[in-house]
């Protein structure tokens, strides 16, 4: 398959995997090696974009050039300065956990530090651990996470 056909294969996958607005990513193609670019609102689109990639047949590496720019938070801030700045990447995270039904969220304390994400407390089983992991990589904006959720 030649470098324009495996791209537009490429396109074609991301249209059907939720790393949001395929419009947003960019790809090149040489030689089977493919070169993401563009932005995300958030890590797990980043991840889920590299997967799609990876896996189409006829790529021989990827490498991953996707930033992470949270739109959401953004328009919060514009439209809602007040939450924005009373919450930020933590209320986003929180709320995230909230949406999560496998979570019991009242063990978890998230502290932030920028764009990087910390979840610390106990959690009932190594189910909700993950499941509080994968919660706060949907959140726009976390482009990090330090799991330290300890299971009692």
């Amino acid at each position: 398959m030649d470098d324009s056909a495996l791209r537009r294969k490429i396109e074609d996958e991301l249209e059907f995997v939720p790393c949001g607005d395929a419009a947003h990513i960019e790809v090149a193609v040489s030689n089977g090696v493919v070169t993401l670019t563009g932005d995300v609102e958030n890590l797990a689109q980043k991840i889920a974009a590299e997967k799609a990639a990876q896996a189409v047949k006829g790529v021989s590496a990827v490498a991953d050039e996707i930033e992470v720019h949270p739109y959401r938070i953004k328009a919060v801030d514009m439209l809602n300065p007040e939450r924005a700045s009373r919450n930020g990447i933590c209320g986003e995270v929180a709320a995230a956990l909230k949406r999560t039904p496998d979570i019991d969220a009242t063990g978890i304390m998230i502290v932030a530090h920028s764009d990087r994400v910390a979840l610390l407390g106990k959690v009932s089983s190594s189910q909700q651990r993950d499941a509080a992991e994968r919660a706060a990589l949907s959140a726009p904006g976390v482009v990090a996470i330090e799991n330290r959720l300890e299971i009692e």
